[in-house]
């Protein structure tokens, strides 16, 4: 059984084989999240891609590096939308298995810099016309609604609204 650095080696190696950081290839952002969770299948029996994000700093490094190449439209959608989705439907999987008491959920790749700079470019892209209007107002429909569902997960803000970042 692979522990420590040797584990840390292989998946950083899978990481990298399986989503290279060449724009020139084009692999969709989706990869990123399908071989995180299967890494998370295998190596972490609790936490799921939280426990994977919080042992290898190289996670989310190369999550922000995949984000900062920029989004093709192959990309945007599963950028601007997908994501927050499948990182709501698992966040009864990423709780904190080092803490039981925190129980709050887990967004972390959304809170870098690099997402959004990823938003605001698929931003400008529907504003632009270079993602059609009709896909780009869906999208942001789409959108909308998953942040809502996001903000509904959130604790109580002092003031009782939700608090939610576009």
């Amino acid at each position: 059984s692979l522990k420590g650095e040797a584990l840390a080696s292989a998946a950083r190696w899978v990481l990298q084989t399986a989503v290279p950081l060449s724009s020139d290839i084009g692999v969709p952002v989706s990869d990123f999240w399908a071989a995180l969770g299967t890494m998370a299948a295998l190596a972490a029996k609790k936490g799921g891609e939280r426990a994977l994000w919080q042992w290898w700093p190289f996670v989310g490094e190369w999550w922000r590096a995949l984000l900062a190449q920029g989004a093709k439209q192959k990309s945007a959608e599963f950028i601007f939308v997908g994501v927050v989705s499948k990182l709501a439907d698992r966040q009864k999987d990423v709780y904190s298995k080092y803490d039981k008491n925190d129980q709050r959920p887990w967004w972390e790749p959304l809170e870098c810099n690099e997402y959004g700079e990823a938003i605001a470019a698929i931003l400008r892209q529907i504003e632009s016309g270079e993602i059609p209007i009709k896909e780009g107002s869906s999208m942001i429909a789409r959108r909308v609604e998953i942040l809502v569902r996001r903000a509904r997960m959130m604790p109580p803000s002092p003031s009782g609204r939700l608090d939610w970042i576009v």
